[in-house]
């Protein structure tokens, strides 16, 4: 029997009288492990026709990590086909979006390395993630497997638990040394990029969010300080490293368990501008004239009036002409009353004529409609 394409037709096969006339029913303990075998997990899930089969983690957990009803203030990993999309700190606000798993404390998976040093995997978005059950049989974690009580009532043990004892970082991991929120209210983290020695090897650093939103800033050999700017707020974020050796091409990803950052409360601006005096005093702009020219176009003056306290660093003033098709001429405005000319009209098209004012604090635009160009 192959290992890891039949575990969704044992599943359902298992009958309720397993459990009941073998097995005492009782509940699996929950477990992260790494996948031994990513060369595999890549052939199923390509049998599945999923669109992500490459990652550069691979992990496999017990069905029992699979939840239904996440609690307030745990973080839980969202699985879009397998691969982790989010890590989210669970919120009464939170809307499921995917295969909910409750994430190791730690954020990773404890491991000892080919030096015999204890390192730790960590779980970040791009991760691919299967359920192993029954000590062999691997699936790409569903919706459904949270609330499977026949499969959570089968023993299922930790086929390799972690080490005991802290786990060393990598040399080439990155060190994030501030996360902080700018005056203007966005968020800036700081990381200290690895020393690379070796002279044909590259560094970059890559911030990761939700949805796997992408970030990265190449740098020097020499263990740079770099700030990633204009990060998300209250989101939980991965930062890594990505060393690159150019003779072989060989890239080597070195990632840290995320980094939760700081609520960073939306401030809405002043209005440079009162929308309801603009319309009540701002005097309509006006055709006073209209040729028709030599080149079968018509050319026409239109009157636009003085803008009250216009300050062009917070307003925008713009004469619009419009079709009826919605092409627009546009002209700036520099908020004093003028007579405005325009050329190349069409002789029989109806325009209309408005006057709109863009506040650049708020985004907010008020128009002042004027007459129609006949």
């Amino acid at each position: 029997m192959t290992k890891g394409h039949h575990m969704l037709s044992i599943r359902k096969a298992l009958p309720l009288a397993l459990a009941i006339l073998v097995l005492p029913v009782q509940s699996a303990n929950a477990w992260w492990i790494l996948d031994s075998d990513p060369n595999e997990t890549r052939q199923r899930l390509e049998s599945e026709d999923r669109t992500q089969i490459d990652a550069n983690s691979y992990f496999h957990i017990s069905i029992d990590e699979v939840v239904d009803v996440p609690v307030v203030g745990e973080r839980y990993a969202i699985l879009q086909g397998g691969v982790v999309d989010k890590i989210v700190t669970w919120k009464e606000t939170t809307i499921p979006t995917g295969v909910i798993l409750k994430l190791t404390e730690s954020g990773g998976v404890k491991f000892i390395d080919v030096d015999g040093v204890i390192r730790l995997e960590a779980i970040n978005q791009g991760d691919i993630v299967s359920i192993r059950s029954l000590g062999v049989f691997t699936s790409t974690p569903v919706i459904e497997d949270a609330t499977d009580t026949v499969a959570k009532s089968l023993p299922n043990p930790n086929p390799s638990p972690e080490p005991t004892g802290p786990a060393v970082a990598d040399t080439k991991a990155p060190v994030v040394t501030a996360v902080k929120v700018e005056s203007d209210n966005s968020v800036t983290v700081t990381v200290v990029a690895p020393v690379v020695t070796d002279a044909n090897k590259t560094v970059s650093v890559q911030v990761i969010a939700d949805g796997r939103s992408y970030s990265s800033v190449g740098v020097s050999n020499n263990g740079d300080t770099v700030e990633i700017k204009a990060v998300p707020q209250d989101s939980n974020i991965t930062v890594q490293t990505t060393v690159r050796d150019t003779t072989t091409g060989v890239e080597t990803v070195i990632s840290n368990p995320v980094v939760a950052t700081p609520v960073a409360p939306i401030v809405t601006p002043e209005p440079a501008r009162n929308a309801v005096v603009d319309k009540a005093t701002i005097v309509a702009p006006v055709v006073v004239a209209q040729t028709q020219g030599t080149n079968g176009h018509r050319s026409a003056s239109i009157s636009v009036a003085d803008v009250p306290n216009f300050d062009p660093n917070k307003t925008w003033a713009t004469l619009m002409i419009v079709d009826k098709n919605g092409s627009t001429t546009a002209i700036g405005l520099g908020g004093v009353g003028q007579v405005v000319n325009v050329d190349w009209l069409s002789p029989t098209e109806e325009y209309q004529i408005k006057v709109v004012l863009r506040d650049l604090g708020t985004g907010q635009e008020t128009t002042i409609s004027g007459s129609r160009l006949p």
